[in-house]
């Protein structure tokens, strides 16, 4: 059923990612559905692919905090002008409840006003968490 599903999920994303008022989406807990985040009016097209989850599996829409748009332009401003500031990377949470932002440890132990600065970079709620990934090591 997860393989099912997941395809589900993918064909979901497919159609209604470029939408403006889609958020996400992710797999319910314990492989039992899928949970579209959606801000603003739903179009019924996404109200019919809902109908059509694999067997023994549902679909929801549950409300977006926040336009994809607008965060995704808050996102790339934190990474261009978090860069100076030891940002590593910068994502959304699924729900558009916040921008989630990685720093590099060193970064934050050296500086505690770090996350000021960076919420300081637009009026949406970010998460500012130490991290960021590390370069693979060259195999030769």
């Amino acid at each position: 059923m997860t393989n099912d599903l997941s395809a589900y999920i993918d064909e979901i994303q497919a159609e209604f990612e470029s939408h403006p008022g889609y958020s996400g989406v992710e797999i319910a807990r314990g492989n039992r559905g899928a949970h579209v985040w959606w801000y603003g009016e739903v179009p019924e097209t996404l109200r019919h692919a809902l109908t059509e989850a694999p067997p023994g599996t549902s679909a929801s829409i549950l409300v977006a905090a926040n336009p994809r748009g607008p965060l995704e332009e808050a996102r790339d401003r934190i990474f261009t002008e978090g860069a100076q500031l030891g940002v590593s990377t910068a994502g959304i949470e699924r729900d558009g409840s916040r921008i989630l932002v990685y720093v590099w440890g060193e970064a934050l132990a050296a500086d505690p006003e770090i996350p000021a600065k960076i919420q300081a970079l637009t009026t949406f709620p970010v998460k500012v968490m130490a991290g960021g990934a590390e370069p693979l090591p060259s195999q030769h």
